[in-house]
């Protein structure tokens, strides 16, 4: 492939096993990996073929490789080193691994499956790192491997100095079809943080470091995993992460595992997996009060999302998403109308205040969605809620008729949709005293000249009888049009809200 906008005016010469070491570039480079350069070396089983340590490439590095080579395995390493810019392609060979620790690199590497593994530990992706058609790719940030020494020296390559800013800075992935695909964040359990020391004979791993939580909490690392429809993916991890923002998309055919992990904003656009994803135990950070989620056109009928902690998310939206037989378990929902807001149906989740024409109906349908999910899996409890939820918004929909809307008014007040024990029986009290209060003064049986009659209060439990004779107080003779109104509008109100309590009692016994 010819590279017309690289000037290259240096070919660095590799030599297998012969290490380079604190070298700086600061023009366009190349390396090229052709069989001449193994002439006369035999292969050392175990040990780094080409290893660089401490280097920096302030210009564009490009690594290429344009006949099959005669070592059945080989290998790169780059430990404490600067790329401005990485191209790796055009890579003939099916026996070649790159692995880089504690080093700063932008740029893309393409395999077309033919790289066999490349391997990032501890490194930052200053301007956005394209890993495209990789075998394996294993990305690790691991506490315990933090050498100040190293990182140090790597500053000084780039006549620069360490500051927070380098871990503010937006570190963006592009992962296209990899087979086996890893990341994995190592924390430690120590309480202690900074500079400690290591049991180690080599200077510059003397001397390591333990973040602290808000170095943690300032990391902005962002991951977009692609599945093209040829993709011959078999698994992804992601375990223990932290996440500013996790975006997927395309048809994978492998398992998905993503575990432990805290992200901050999640974007599902126009993902259909054929196996198996598996989600447990997710959360936004902290820190994030802007935290989203977004299915867009996605099928998630192979999802299963274990405790996940949906209302700790500002905004998450379902815009034509199938989700009819995902499976949630142990997962923490909003547990009322005002939280459920949340939940939305939007084109562009970075643009909430565009709504589509049918937003609330779009809404009813996620909520209908969610609760026979739910009602699938045995979550009754949850399911419940969603019927309810889904209630308050069938209210909201243009064009429902009035006696409807009346109605999903009236049972979303009194019981809540069969979820509240409270309300109706507060309602109860709230109607039928001052209807006995408005009963007995039609009666001239208070607030007369008398005095306060003791046993009126206990009458009360018989006028809330719904059995009660209408003659419980008094002789007939002294009924009026007035009292019996209020006793027959009494039943009603009393047996309603009595309705409404047994409907939320058996909420659990429906089916």
């Amino acid at each position: 492939m010819d590279y017309p906008n690289i000037q290259i005016s240096k070919q660095i010469i590799v030599t297998p096993y012969s290490p380079v070491s604190d070298q700086r570039n600061e023009k366009a480079s190349h390396i090229t990996i052709k069989n001449e350069i193994f002439s006369d070396i035999e292969e050392i089983e175990g040990q780094i073929t080409f290893s660089f340590r401490n280097c920096a490439f302030l210009d564009t590095l490009v690594i290429s490789n344009s006949d099959a080579l005669a070592f059945q395995s080989i290998s790169f390493q780059f430990v404490g080193c600067y790329f401005k810019e990485i191209e790796i392609e055009d890579i003939v060979t099916d026996n070649i691994s790159f692995n880089f620790s504690s080093s700063i690199i932008s740029g893309k590497i393409s395999g077309d499956k033919t790289i066999i593994k490349t391997d990032f530990s501890n490194c930052i992706f200053e301007n956005g790192l394209f890993l495209m058609s990789i075998h394996t790719i294993a990305i690790s940030y691991q506490e315990e491997g933090i050498y100040p020494r190293i990182w140090n020296k790597l500053f000084k390559q780039m006549n620069s100095e360490y500051s927070e800013s380098y871990l503010e800075l937006k570190q963006s992935l592009y992962i296209e079809d990899p087979r086996y695909f890893n990341l994995n964040f190592n924390e430690t359990r120590s309480v202690k943080k900074g500079i400690r020391k290591v049991l180690s004979k080599q200077d510059d791993t003397k001397i390591g470091y333990y973040l602290s939580d808000y170095e943690k909490g300032i990391l902005n690392i962002n991951l977009n995993l692609k599945y093209s429809p040829n993709s011959e993916d078999v698994s992804t991890k992601i375990m223990s992460a932290l996440l500013q923002s996790l975006e997927m998309s395309g048809s994978s055919k492998g398992l998905i595992t993503i575990e432990n992990s805290k992200i901050d904003n999640w974007y599902l656009h126009e993902f259909y997996p054929k196996s198996e994803v598996s989600v447990y135990n997710i959360n936004p950070t902290a820190t994030n009060s802007n935290s989203k989620i977004e299915f867009h056109k996605s099928n998630l009928d192979n999802v299963w999302f274990d405790n996940v902690n949906f209302d700790r998310y500002k905004i998450i939206s379902f815009y034509r998403t199938k989700f009819g037989k995902t499976v949630f378990t142990s997962c923490n929902f909003p547990n009322d109308y005002i939280d459920f807001e949340t939940f939305k149906t939007l084109e562009n989740i970075h643009f909430p205040e565009k709504v589509t024409k049918n937003f609330y109906k779009d809404q009813y349908e996620i909520f209908i969605q969610l609760k026979k999910t739910m009602e699938d899996s045995g979550n009754y409890y949850e399911a419940l809620k969603f019927q309810a939820i889904s209630n308050d918004t069938l209210k909201k929909i243009p064009g429902l008729q009035k006696h409807d809307k009346i109605i999903l008014c009236i049972n979303s007040y009194s019981n809540n949709h069969g979820l509240s024990l409270r309300r109706p029986i507060q309602y109860f009290f709230i109607f039928s005293i001052p209807l006995y209060i408005l009963y007995l003064l039609s009666l001239n049986r208070i607030f007369n000249s008398n005095n306060l009659d003791l046993t009126l209060i206990g009458y009360y439990f018989s006028f809330v009888d719904l059995t009660h004779r209408s003659d419980f107080l008094v002789e007939k003779e002294q009924f009026n049009l007035f009292s019996l109104a209020i006793d027959y509008l009494n039943k009603i109100v009393v047996g309603f809200f009595i309705y409404q309590f047994i409907a939320a009692f058996r909420k659990y016994g429906k089916r």
